[in-house]
């Protein structure tokens, strides 16, 4: 049965309706009669009293002469209008029915929602991590309503996927972190939302280091480079420090969260560029360098800051965490200056490891054990620590890793 929304035809009929001039819904028939209903109120706080009249109802074929309301099971009513007061919160169906003096019936309905107390909106979920694709199972049925009930869920997963079901089932095909927002709404109309992170991918680790741990990642090649990019994803905690160390003294990279500052250093030049909410959030930083054209730095993908050439640089090696707290992770260092369209179009997928210009990459999901893969060159592992000995040194093994395939 479809219902819509039409204005009253007349008004003056209806004067002894509180609310003016009211709404009417009308339910299309093929047998010639219409049920119209006038109401002065949908939703409000419950108690909700609502007027309805019948007066605007019609039929081809002879007068309307019988009316039959139904308020929700709780009261009837046989008059062309009449008054309900719904006592309780909730989403109340008023039925009418009427008959023409040719035996001929239509019939009307209209949904009153009678508002109770605050709604909450709760997600619960069995996983909230694991590789693609990652079947999650959801449930929104201990969301609550103040006096009521939660009738209606809107899911949207993050991934352009959603649900109207109280305890859906989604499979995300694809990794990445997604977003998934729940709205609930009440009987009586009242709303409540909540959102919750789900993180899909495989490799999913890092490495910890807590301040004085470092990871070792030598490079064999040319003593100097006059052009080159190093990247990395980082996590950092709510201290920060210098996140890589490159060619000894080459480049320097700090991350600050208690000032919201990001430094690089090469030479006698520092970059100190302003980025926000570093600590506790998984961001990817890339810094690219060439002597004759100049510096650049880029967060998630964007550049945020640019300097001067200074020189060729030493990549004999990249010591990682060697003063810093929080989690590091796929370390890549190329010989090649990369611009802006190749970080943002590369820093979320995996490499092969056969790109041209790529010296290094580390992924540091190895989970365990003292050796670091290189992806790029099979003699240029890199170790935690300075050796592959367990020394005091070690970072710790994290399972927490950056949204990447």
């Amino acid at each position: 049965m479809v219902s819509r929304i039409a204005t009253v035809g007349s008004c003056l009929a209806m004067v002894a309706l509180a609310g003016g001039c009211p709404q009417t819904t009308v339910t299309p028939t093929d047998n010639g009669v219409d049920a119209r209903i006038g109401i002065s109120a949908t939703r409000g706080p419950a108690p909700l009293t609502v007027n309805v009249t019948a007066v605007d109802s019609s039929s081809r074929f002879g007068d309307i002469v019988t009316y039959a309301w139904d308020f929700a099971g709780q009261s009837t009513s046989d008059e062309v209008t009449a008054v309900h007061t719904f006592a309780e919160a909730g989403r109340h169906t008023i039925t009418l029915r009427v008959r023409d003096s040719a035996g001929n019936e239509g019939v009307s309905t209209v949904d009153v929602r009678a508002a109770g107390g605050t709604a909450l909106a709760l997600i619960q979920t069995d996983v909230d991590s694991g590789p693609a694709p990652l079947l999650v199972r959801f449930d929104g049925s201990a969301s609550t309503a103040a006096g009521d009930e939660i009738l209606d869920y809107f899911w949207d997963f993050g991934d352009g996927g959603t649900s109207r079901l109280p305890a859906p089932l989604h499979v995300f095909e694809f990794s990445g972190e997604f977003v998934v927002r729940l709205r609930v709404v009440s009987g009586g109309g009242v709303e409540a939302s909540t959102q919750t992170t789900i993180e899909v991918g495989s490799d999913r680790a890092s490495l910890q280091f807590a301040g004085s741990q470092l990871a070792t990642l030598p490079i064999t090649g040319e003593e100097s480079y006059p052009a080159c990019t190093f990247e990395s994803w980082f996590k950092a905690d709510a201290v920060g420090g210098m996140l890589a160390r490159i060619g000894g003294d080459a480049m320097t990279i700090d991350i600050d969260p208690a000032e919201n500052r990001i430094r690089v250093t090469t030479g006698q030049q520092t970059i100190d560029t302003p980025a926000a909410e570093l600590a506790g959030i998984w961001h990817h930083l890339a810094v690219s360098y060439d002597a004759a054209v100049g510096i650049a730095v880029y967060l998630d993908g964007t550049e945020i800051a640019g300097g001067d050439g200074n020189g060729e640089l030493a990549l004999s090696g990249v010591w990682i965490g060697p003063s810093y707290t929080g989690k590091a992770a796929e370390v890549r260092v190329w010989s090649i200056a990369r611009g802006a369209a190749d970080i943002s179009a590369s820093y979320r997928s995996r490499l092969t490891g056969s790109e041209e210009g790529l010296l290094g990459n580390w992924m540091l999901a190895e989970g365990g054990g003292q050796v670091l893969g290189n992806k790029a060159s099979i003699i240029n592992s890199g170790s935690l620590g300075s050796s592959t000995a367990e020394e005091a040194s070690d970072p710790a093994w994290s399972a927490d890793g950056p949204p990447l395939p």
